[in-house]
């Protein structure tokens, strides 16, 4: 009797071992494997271009183009981020002889300490004649803080001080002017 409780014990562990092994003919064709996701550094990358016309009285030209560059090298939060923009507006109107032609560039660069702390780093470039400057140069440094941070959106809050250089159209010719500037942006994305 002893002897026969201890084979029943051994087969139903030997049982147990065997149904449990993984039998490469019990999957079906209609099964999937599930797949990895394979993480994108340039997650939110954009570019649009874009223009028209008209005609009649005044006729008008205008075409414009974005892009937006996002590159993260690692799905972590802790690490570097980079981010650049460019934007391009050229305006022209037959009729009253208006024409703007408009050029902003930015980068943005930062590196989170832990999951809400970083620094940061920004410099942009704006070219625009009609709005009174021939160029504006803004550089600022500072303290990045990450307020709100989900799978498909972020809200970080950006101060530091910089400098600001630029060349005012004035009357008499170009004026080159250089300001300290301090930066306080939101950036939600």
């Amino acid at each position: 009797r002893e002897y026969q409780q201890k084979a029943d014990f051994y087969k139903a562990m030997a049982g147990i071992y065997e149904s449990s092994t993984p039998q490469l003919s019990s999957l079906s064709s209609n099964e999937s494997i599930p797949k990895i996701k394979k993480y994108n550094p340039l997650k939110g990358t954009q570019l649009s271009l874009g223009g028209g016309g008209t005609t009649g009285n005044s006729s008008s030209s205008n075409a414009q183009g974005n892009l937006v560059i996002n590159y993260k090298p690692s799905e972590s939060d802790v690490g570097w981020n980079f981010n650049t923009l460019g934007q391009y507006n050229y305006l022209y109107s037959d009729g009253n002889g208006v024409e703007k032609n408009r050029l902003y560039l930015q980068q943005n660069g930062y590196y989170m300490f832990d999951k809400f702390n970083g620094a940061f780093a920004q410099a942009s470039y704006l070219n625009d004649i009609t709005d009174g400057y021939y160029y504006t140069w803004n550089e600022n440094i500072g303290y990045q803080l990450q307020l709100f941070k989900s799978d498909s959106q972020n809200l970080l809050l950006s101060l530091g001080p910089g400098l600001q250089q630029r060349q005012v159209v004035v009357s008499n010719g170009p004026s080159s002017q250089i300001k300290p500037s301090w930066l306080t942006q939101f950036t939600y994305n």
